[in-house]
């Protein structure tokens, strides 16, 4: 972790909670066992367990980057106490602008490179943003609504082809 004046406690807060969030996933890993769907609901129910794990991996989403058993990939960005602020700069407005470059570049095809130009399989991929208790109740209850209906609506036909990173289109 770089030294330096920005960030202090509050940055050292949210290593903390990454690395919690690490801990996690690795002992699901350890024990070969699948993430139980009422305590990660985002996780994809078919991404079976994960085999690697990867923290400040270097990614736009760059928190935990995992690997699953069965080939999937996601990635999380870990927030302490998220809220919902106005403003491009509040750190929810950051995460998910993130999360759309991470759409944008694609899915890592195997461990250890970041070079994909993969398309995301909604099978068994995921971007994820990840907080804690802390978070505020918008953020815990109304935001999480929000989430799981446009997680579920199929995607609009205009919207169908997004370019990536690159300039190439994916369809």
């Amino acid at each position: 972790m770089a030294t330096g004046s920005s960030g202090g406690s509050a940055a050292a807060g949210g290593f903390r909670f990454e690395v919690q969030v690490g801990a996690f996933l690795a002992a699901h890993a350890l024990a070969e066992h699948q993430l139980r769907p009422e305590l990660t609901k985002p996780w994809p129910p078919t991404a079976s367990w994960p085999i690697r794990i990867g923290l400040e991996t270097g990614y736009p989403v760059d928190d935990v980057a995992i690997f699953t058993q069965n080939t999937g990939f996601v990635v999380i960005q870990a927030k302490v106490g998220l809220e919902l602020h106005a403003g491009e700069k509040s750190p929810l407005a950051e995460a998910l602008q993130q999360a759309v470059r991470m759409f944008r570049v694609g899915r890592a095809v195997a461990e250890y490179t970041q070079d994909s130009e993969q398309p995301w399989n909604s099978d068994t991929d995921r971007i994820l943003i990840v907080t804690d208790a802390g978070a505020s109740k918008p953020v815990r209850e109304h935001l999480v609504k929000v989430v799981s209906r446009l997680a579920t609506s199929p995607l609009p036909q205009a919207t169908a082809s997004w370019p990536t990173a690159t300039g190439n289109v994916r369809h």
